[in-house]
């Protein structure tokens, strides 16, 4: 991944997440995003470099909860673009009970979604839920990064 490549992923991910600040790291085809989204939530996106076990890149975002930053839902992307993705919501919180990550799922999982499909996840959705999703932005936005309903 070039440097200018990066700095794309990079504007676009800020322009849908909203990150209250954030940083990068681009190392060769590798690429990480942290950044605090509201309260002590926190989203995490990297790109993986191809290893043995997954010739291609991949890619994933975490939702993160504290300083600590336990993920509490997470969204792995093949480099297959037509995939379809799925949000994991199994993690404990440490302690053992889900209690208190249940209920920043249930807060989290819609705006999740609609961060993930944005930032180019291949989720399932309704017509009606992309077409919502999609009325902040415009047209150049939405032909440049490939989003259809």
């Amino acid at each position: 991944m070039t440097q200018q490549e990066a700095e794309i992923i990079v504007a676009r991910l800020t322009r849908v997440w909203a990150p209250q600040r954030g940083f990068w790291v681009s190392r060769g085809l590798s690429l990480v995003f942290a950044a605090p989204l509201r309260d002590d939530i926190h989203i995490e996106y990297s790109v993986y470099s191809p290893t043995k076990l997954f010739p291609e890149p991949s890619s994933c975002y975490w939702l993160k909860e504290g300083e600590k930053q336990n993920s509490f839902m997470a969204c792995y992307v093949p480099a297959t673009s037509d995939t379809i993705c799925y949000i994991n919501v199994n993690f404990e919180d440490g302690s053992g009970k889900q209690g208190r990550y249940h209920a920043l799922q249930n807060q989290c999982l819609d705006f999740f979604r609609r961060g993930g499909w944005l930032s180019g996840v291949f989720l399932e959705a309704s017509a009606h839920e992309k077409a919502e999703w999609m009325q902040d932005y415009t047209r150049e936005e939405i032909e440049a990064w490939k989003l259809k309903i």
